[in-house]
């Protein structure tokens, strides 16, 4: 490859991970800003999820880019205060009213799922087919636009005592 053509090679391939770095992180803002904005969706039992000044945690199983993105999202909730935290499978999880699951992998999501059983808990994900495994929330991508949609398990939910919005279950693909 000559001079010209390499350089136009390199600034093509660099737009290209720009661009698609950029939509990723649009992703996961969405999915960030979903999540925090589950709290206003979701009724928990009494002395589980939110506390009675609105407080509230979400974990996050393991490392992720999306720590960030809720943790910017948590700081935009208004009035409520909401915490973010990497947690690890061996955790207690109980403390969390939400947990991420930014898993691909079948064998730690059952493991994790086994352990939370019916705790009340909402457990999102974004891997494809999750919510039949027993995920409440589940993003996945629409396949004529490509874009991030969702899914609710509303069985898991109902297992664990959540009540999900009417209004939210009239937007989710219901699993």
């Amino acid at each position: 490859m000559h001079g010209r053509a390499r350089i136009l090679a390199v600034g093509l391939v660099t737009f290209l991970v720009t661009l698609f770095g950029a939509a990723l992180a649009e992703d996961d803002t969405y999915k960030a800003d979903f999540i925090v904005k589950l709290f206003d969706y979701v009724q928990w039992p009494a002395g589980f999820g939110p506390d009675s000044n609105g407080s509230a945690t979400i974990g996050v199983v393991g490392e992720s880019p999306m720590v960030a993105a809720l943790t910017t999202a948590a700081k935009n909730a208004g009035s409520r205060k909401i915490a973010v935290k990497v947690v690890s499978p061996t955790d207690p999880l109980t403390d969390c009213a939400i947990l991420y699951l930014p898993t691909t992998d079948k064998t730690e999501l059952a493991k994790v799922l086994k352990k939370l059983g019916t705790a009340p808990i909402v457990t999102v994900s974004d891997c494809s087919g999750f919510a039949g495994f027993g995920v409440m929330v589940n993003f996945y991508k629409e396949d004529e636009t490509g874009k991030t949609r969702f899914e609710i398990n509303n069985l898991a939910a109902g297992d664990a005592k959540l009540k999900i919005s009417s209004q939210l279950l009239k937007l989710a693909r219901i699993i």
